[in-house]
């Protein structure tokens, strides 16, 4: 790549290429610098979506502990719980693979770049010294052609800057070589770790999302809405006695009701009229005393059909 200017090559090739390179390496040093800060704010976002997931689990969890009915239900939102946790935990592994491995090795071109600038840096100060020495040597010969001693002595000085410049730029030129091509094997063997994490995290989500959407569905909410109605109806309270039996109750236990009294009374009268009428009878003819006599008995049996007879008002007040 770097050759003498004793060679048969420009003067200015040297200098063109040292500019190409140091640009090229400020090319990989910018733009891998973006691309690892870019990839640690990426694993951060996945990192804060593993610590919400465990958050979620938490919360889930807490609701389980209280929950002290829907049996079913709870043991599937604990399943649920479990299964997020579980992609939290892949997220983590993750995170800490993408923290070790990819970003690591992106962090490390920043002092590989540095070195090879610092060797660019040093073999351009080799060249301009074989220059130097080379313009020293042209100008000895223009002004004393005759000088064979300081001749001599530039050209041995110039001859051994071009070999330490050719020897430089030989290593340089192998050092660039290989940072190339390290450079394009890491770049793409990132990327190809990126994509095995990612599809390593989705397809264990993917599996553990399906074992919890298929635990969900086997939860039989009917019966934990059966259990939750059965303890509703056992924390009721009991009802009060309805009015009419509290009413009807002091009813049965009353010695006497308002209808007996008249009935008494009326019993009290009848019994006196029958007295008197009965001390009339011996001032009555025979004739007149039978008339009275059927007319007595009549009255009498009106009365014991108004009033009860003793052996029924006894199983009332029984009742």
């Amino acid at each position: 790549m770097f050759r003498s200017p004793s060679s048969n090559s420009l003067p200015h090739s040297s200098a063109t290429q040292t500019r190409f390179l140091q640009n090229r390496i400020q090319m990989i040093e910018k733009h891998f610098g973006e691309i690892c800060t870019t990839l640690a704010v990426y694993t951060r976002k996945i990192a804060g979506l593993r610590d919400k997931g465990d958050c979620l689990a938490q919360t889930l969890n807490e609701y389980v502990a209280a929950e002290n009915v829907n049996k079913n239900c709870s043991q599937g939102i604990k399943d649920f719980a479990e299964n997020i946790s579980f992609i939290s935990d892949h997220r983590d592994t993750c995170v800490n693979r993408m923290e070790e491995t990819i970003i690591q090795e992106i962090s490390e071109y920043a002092g590989i770049c540095k070195s090879a600038m610092d060797d660019i840096r040093n073999c351009s100060v080799a060249y301009e010294k074989e220059i130097n020495h080379l313009k020293y040597v042209h100008k000895l010969r223009q002004q004393n052609p005759l000088g064979r001693m300081q001749i001599s002595k530039a050209e041995s000085d110039l001859a051994q800057a071009t070999t330490k410049s050719v020897r430089l730029g030989k290593s340089i030129e192998e050092r660039i070589d290989k940072l190339e091509r390290k450079k394009l094997k890491d770049l793409i063997g990132w990327m190809k770790k990126l994509a095995l994490i990612e599809m390593s995290l989705h397809s264990s989500s993917l599996s553990i999302l399906t074992k919890a959407y298929q635990q969900l569905e086997n939860v039989d909410i009917e019966s934990d809405l059966e259990e939750f109605r059965n303890t509703l109806r056992l924390n009721l309270p009991l009802p009060e006695s309805s009015p009419t039996r509290t009413q009807s109750v002091p009813s049965i236990a009353l010695p006497k009701t308002p209808t007996d009294i008249p009935s008494k009374v009326k019993r009290s009268k009848s019994f006196s009229d029958y007295r008197q009428r009965a001390e009339s009878l011996d001032s009555l003819k025979v004739e007149e005393y039978e008339e009275l006599k059927q007319t007595d008995r009549s009255d009498d049996d009106e009365e014991s059909d108004k009033e009860p007879s003793p052996s029924r008002m006894s199983h009332v007040r029984r009742k």
